[in-house]
């Protein structure tokens, strides 16, 4: 089993919340609930994407069909 694949280390879990906390105090998107839910509905898909090895953008575009 490979154990980069199953990496539990907090602080990876800690890194990827900074972006999600640095993009939400400068985007503006914590003003209101959609805009904090349409948000972390695209990141959680960005990097679902990003740790499957897939297109993120062909995801996304995917999704929207």
């Amino acid at each position: 089993m490979d154990k980069k694949a199953y990496n539990t280390d907090l602080t990876d879990s800690e890194r990827n919340l900074q972006t999600v906390v640095m993009a939400r105090k400068v985007s503006q998107c914590s003003k209101n609930a959609v805009g904090v839910q349409t948000y972390m509905r695209i990141k959680s898909t960005v990097e679902t994407a990003r740790l499957r090895g897939q297109d993120t953008v062909a995801v996304l575009t995917g999704l929207m069909r």
